[in-house]
């Protein structure tokens, strides 16, 4: 295939069209599962954010198990078509990049974060309609705004 065929075919230079399509049929038959994850994602960073609360545990490795979910809930978000779920864990990720220890500020937004996934699966079990997409859109606007993320 030339070069300007594989630019018009929608997949980025370097990529093999055929292998995209052969992955598609994966794909999409995970992401029926993908709201499990997103749900087991949210227990984690919720029970993690309650050691920070009850200052047990190391705030460090908490925190870093904390931006491990946060970055898986980045990649996936994309892999499985939900943009929301990207912005949301980059934006915690973004947050907690270098931190060591979690003050209540930081324990407020990670609550935040938890919350805004608890919004988004809820929203993702029916029709997404546009009111809620937008409501969601600016839940996550917000969450970039607070921890200064674009």
């Amino acid at each position: 295939m030339s070069e300007e065929g594989e630019e018009n075919s929608g997949v980025a230079p370097g990529i093999d069209p055929e292998a995209v399509a052969r992955a598609e049929p994966i794909v999409e038959s995970m992401r029926g599962r993908f709201l499990d994850w997103l749900g087991k994602s949210q227990a984690a960073i919720a029970e993690k954010q309650t050691m920070l609360n009850s200052k047990t545990g190391n705030h460090a490795a908490l925190l870093a198990e904390i931006k491990g979910v946060a970055h898986e809930m980045k990649g996936m978000g994309g892999t499985f078509g939900y943009p929301l779920v990207t912005r949301v864990g980059r934006t915690l990720e973004h947050y907690l990049i270098e931190a060591e220890v979690a003050g209540d500020a930081d324990l407020s937004i990670v609550q935040d974060h938890i919350s805004a996934i608890g919004e988004m699966m809820l929203a993702f079990k029916v029709d997404l309609d546009g009111d809620t997409e937008a409501r969601l859109n600016k839940l996550a606007d917000q969450l970039e705004s607070r921890v200064g993320a674009d």
